[in-house]
């Protein structure tokens, strides 16, 4: 189910509930297509890496977690973050 739908159209969001997502995880966020807000937010922050983790609750509501940091995340590090879930 694409995430439009899943916002559009709550309802359905139930059958996401308690599966596994992966982590979203930009190494070098400055000059990243994926973060768009270069010049507004990345370079005069010293933004290093990004990284999210979400999912549905039994409510079916979305939710997300973004995390920016001024210190570089590896992507050993953010592979220990898939089990996020399970703890």
């Amino acid at each position: 189910m694409a995430v439009q739908h899943a916002l559009r159209d709550r309802s359905q969001n139930t059958e996401l509930t308690n599966k596994r997502y992966g982590v979203f995880h930009v190494r070098e966020a400055r000059g990243s297509q994926h973060i768009p807000a270069q010049d507004e937010f990345v370079t005069p922050y010293g933004m290093k890496s990004v990284g999210a983790i979400g999912g549905v609750i039994s409510s079916g509501d979305l939710f997300v977690t973004i995390m920016f940091s001024k210190t570089s995340i590896s992507d050993n590090v953010a592979r220990n973050l898939e089990g996020w879930d399970r703890r």
